[in-house]
């Protein structure tokens, strides 16, 4: 370890620490895109990530395929627990009352499963991941063991049994027009019949992006920094 840690610390890094952990990945276009006359839209992205390890040369090193759908037409919930409220709770966890609603559209799943299909065909008949010997080994969810092996109704199962919401989340707090009911904030991100309170954060996106929160989340609070200093100033 300390070698490698000298090895990451010369002006020109090398050595496991340098290593990735999320390696390549790309934004598909799926059937269902492509039926809704979205061809040049993505709505998926397949990441290969590699979980290094410091190893002795004869242990395999894990690699993850993840399937991420991201223009979902599945809707979550989030409500307010007013009975827990009104009985003297206060925590934020026990007040909270959110449903991720998740796969409750089944064009959802299709596309999910379409994208498994495609991130195996990279991995098992590329002649680059062939060369590094790569072999799916996930072990199959006990709920799925009865279901015909990597059939659609499979890895419907497995999607079931071990998917999870990813890490951009928005919409909590949505921007819209003042007649639609599903609006939190307005365009200057003023919290709709409370003064003086703004949102300027990802909960203000109606839907998510395409990808990563990142980008957006930076260009909104550069338009709510603006917002207010152009109210401010002004006074």
């Amino acid at each position: 370890m300390e070698a490698e840690i000298s090895a990451y610390q010369e002006a020109n890094r090398t050595g496991f620490l340098t290593r990735l952990d999320v390696g390549p990945q790309a934004f598909i276009t799926s059937s269902r895109a492509r039926a809704n006359n979205q061809a040049d839209w993505p709505d998926y992205q397949i990441v290969f990530a590699q979980h290094g390890l410091i190893h002795d040369g004869t242990t395999r090193v894990p690699l993850a395929l993840q399937i991420i759908l991201n223009r979902a037409e599945s809707v979550g919930e989030i409500g307010f627990n007013s009975t827990n409220y009104a009985n003297g709770e206060r925590s934020d966890v026990n007040l909270a009352l959110i449903d991720f609603k998740l796969f409750t559209v089944l064009s959802d799943m299709e596309v999910m499963i379409e994208g498994i299909k495609l991130g195996l065909q990279v991995m098992e008949n590329t002649t680059s991941f062939q060369a590094m010997d790569v072999a799916y080994t996930e072990s199959i969810p006990e709920a799925c063991r009865l279901v015909p092996y990597r059939s659609n109704q499979y890895w419907m199962c497995y999607v079931h049994q071990r998917g999870y919401s990813w890490l951009h989340i928005v919409g909590t707090c949505a921007m819209g027009l003042p007649g639609n009911p599903m609006t939190v904030v307005d365009y200057q991100y003023k919290v709709l019949g409370i003064a003086g309170l703004r949102a300027i954060d990802g909960s203000v996106m109606p839907r998510t992006t395409n990808a990563n929160l990142n980008g957006g989340v930076i260009l909104t609070a550069e338009k709510g920094a603006q917002a207010i200093l152009a109210e401010y100033s002004d006074t």
